[in-house]
């Protein structure tokens, strides 16, 4: 994933402001700047964590603490995921990726996260030969867009 990207997508959408729960300050009266609100975005979806980000990066790692602290919520994050969904869907372009126009057509795909401690959901699994125990989280994409289900 390129910063690039994400400029242009957040130029063409601006997802970064998502209506009706943007991605606001929880409690802080100052709005981040949209760099470190990307970065952040991409540390947590490379899996990398704030502390290496700060590393490769410009950004201090307390701003990016504070801006996932206050930032990165449920609500905001779908709110901005929905937006960018529906403007893939509203794309002119879009029809002509659908396999069939009467029937959408899907599949699941599953990404396994280990955990620190032992829960009711985790479990081991042969697929990663019985080793380290975690939870699955399933996408379903459906004419290559993730739905919410």
């Amino acid at each position: 994933m390129s910063p690039d990207v994400l400029r242009f997508v957040n130029a063409q959408w601006r997802f970064l402001l998502a209506a009706p729960t943007p991605l606001q300050p929880r409690y802080a009266k100052e709005v981040t700047d949209a760099d470190s609100l990307m970065a952040d975005i991409m540390a947590q979806a490379m899996k990398r964590g704030n502390q290496v980000m700060a590393r490769t990066s410009e950004i201090p790692f307390h701003v990016l603490e504070a801006t996932y602290q206050q930032y990165l919520r449920q609500a905001s994050l779908q709110a901005a995921i929905d937006r960018i969904r529906n403007a893939i869907a509203a794309l002119p372009l879009f029809p002509h990726y659908l396999f069939d126009l009467d029937t959408l057509y899907g599949g699941v795909d599953g990404q396994k996260f280990g955990i620190e401690r032992s829960t009711v959901k985790a479990r081991s699994s042969q697929e990663y030969s019985g080793r380290d125990k975690g939870v699955v989280a399933y996408t379903l994409p459906s004419n290559h867009v993730p739905l919410h289900v």
